[in-house]
């Protein structure tokens, strides 16, 4: 979504964050909302120059902070196995996933996630 949003498709990136989703391939881990829009910031942001770095780290600072809050009183973690109420390791509940409340509430993390992060990638001043 953010390479779209930022014009520059790249199929490595679209291939390298397939390994996002179900907390880092599927072992419950971090969320992978939270981990793309760190890699949007970066993809925007980010430098090979560690000298160049300051901006992305604050920005990832704020993303970080901002899904942090988000998650923090409702689901009391940053990790997706938590979050989604699913081990996708085991076929069945990963099935049991497809269509539920768990997935609606996913979408809407990925929903508000974006809207803080896009506005970042115009204007880093922007987020709210």
């Amino acid at each position: 979504m953010a390479q779209e949003y930022l014009g520059e498709v790249d199929e490595r990136i679209t291939r390298m964050a397939t390994v996002l989703p179900g907390g880092l391939n599927l072992r419950g881990g971090t969320c992978g909302i939270l981990l793309g829009a760190l890699g949007a910031i970066g993809l925007k942001y980010g430098s090979v120059k560690r000298g160049e770095r300051q901006l992305c780290g604050k920005l990832g600072l704020r993303v970080y902070d901002f899904f942090h809050e988000l998650t923090r009183e409702k689901y009391g973690t940053i990790n997706c196995r938590d979050i989604s109420r699913c081990d996708f390791t085991r076929p069945e509940e990963a099935t049991a996933f497809l269509g539920s409340a768990a997935q609606q509430g996913c979408a809407a993390l990925l929903a508000d996630t974006m809207h803080f992060v896009l506005p970042l990638l115009d204007d880093p001043a922007e987020a709210k």
